[in-house]
């Protein structure tokens, strides 16, 4: 009996992965799903491991997918975005599909792109003692650091300098934080980085790592968007989670 259930509930979330998202529109180049070059109108799912396999790189080339959200929205893969096709990487479908959209004014500054270049990717640290530790390079960049406390999509409160040099650490809290170089930090700024701070015991670390590295260091509009929005989705997940549990206590 307990096997039989198994089977279907294995049957189940196989279903909801392999769930169709959307449809190919347009294709430059070689681009394949299991080693199958993909065509016009081809089905995409949820669950698709596709790739760019033209044997000769060109920038010009990329795929449109048009996600069957309401309403459908195309959504285009180009290889002029670094990391994407140069190292073959797997296209994000669930980014697109779940937290893609199309260009509009009205997204918020903190999901946009950012304002300069920076050191600082978004992030997903563990809580370590009192506060996280940032990359070395952030460190070794030798700026000061504003760090802005982030409630659902917009900006809270503010506080500078908190850095140790010595360590690289910085004295927080777990939740989710908006972070600029210098103390550029207006409401309608885009961050340089957004960074996630977990429990030491979190298995949100791995989702973030399980986002393709091409995604997590882009500065594409459309790439930051869809990864900031999924960071703004886990941290509501984990106050979830937090709420729960100092219920039950």
């Amino acid at each position: 009996m307990r096997l039989a259930i198994w089977i279907l509930v294995a049957a189940a979330l196989s279903a909801a992965t392999h769930e169709k998202v959307g449809q190919v529109k347009e294709v430059r180049g070689k681009w394949c799903r299991a080693g199958v070059e993909l065509r016009k109108a081809d089905d995409i799912f949820l669950d698709d491991d596709i790739r760019y396999c033209s044997r000769q790189l060109s920038r010009a080339e990329g795929i449109v997918i048009t996600f069957l959200k309401n309403p459908p929205f195309d959504r285009p893969y180009e290889c002029s975005s670094a990391g994407l096709c140069d190292k073959r990487t797997k296209l994000w479908i669930e980014g697109g599909y779940y937290f893609g959209a199309p260009p509009s004014p009205r997204v918020p500054p903190l999901l946009s792109r950012p304002n300069v270049s920076s050191v600082l990717p978004d992030l997903v640290l563990p809580k370590e003692g009192e506060g996280v530790k940032l990359p070395a390079g952030a460190v070794a960049w030798g700026e000061s650091f504003t760090i802005c406390q982030v409630e659902g999509t917009k900006q809270g409160a503010c506080f500078e300098d908190q850095v140790k040099r010595s360590s690289g650490t910085v004295k927080v809290g777990t939740g989710l934080y908006a972070l600029y170089v210098g103390s550029n930090s207006g409401q309608k700024t885009s961050p340089n980085a957004l960074m996630l701070v977990t429990p030491g015991n979190s298995d949100l670390t791995k989702k973030w790592d399980a986002v393709p590295e091409a995604v997590r260091m882009s500065k594409s509009a459309a790439f930051v968007q869809e990864r900031r929005s999924y960071l703004v989705d886990l941290n509501y997940t984990q106050q979830k989670s937090t709420t729960a549990a100092t219920g039950k206590n």
